[in-house]
């Protein structure tokens, strides 16, 4: 091979190199959009199964009415928000924020000293 083809073929890779960043963000994207997809359908299955139950006015796995499924999901809806707010109110009590004045005063220092432009140095 001539000196002409070292040239060609190095241009080449360097094109090929080159290229590598545009082809992995595109397979990248192709990977997401297959996640999207994948977990969009099983989703939509879920409620589009999940839409005919009124329709069937029971619930197969229990085979209780949707009557009572309602009456169930109320009580059971105040009291997860109640261990919600509690479970809150727990950590804050816990480990309670931080604040500037609790802080020790070596953490209220600046990083680096300020510059003093008449000495030239730092104070």
């Amino acid at each position: 091979m001539g000196p002409e083809g070292a040239f060609l073929g190095g241009i080449f890779w360097m094109a090929f190199y080159s290229l590598l960043p545009l082809v992995f963000n595109i397979l990248f994207l192709v990977y997401l959009a297959g996640i999207w997809a994948v977990s969009w359908v099983v989703v939509w299955g879920l409620v589009f199964i999940l839409a005919f139950f009124p329709q069937m006015r029971f619930f197969p796995p229990t085979n209780i009415s949707m009557l009572e499924m309602d009456q169930l999901a109320a009580p059971l809806a105040v009291v997860a928000v109640a261990v919600i707010h509690t479970a809150r109110n727990l950590y804050r009590a816990r480990y309670p924020p931080a604040s500037v004045t609790d802080s020790p005063g070596h953490e209220q220092l600046p990083l680096l000293p300020p510059f003093d432009f008449e000495t030239g140095s730092r104070r």
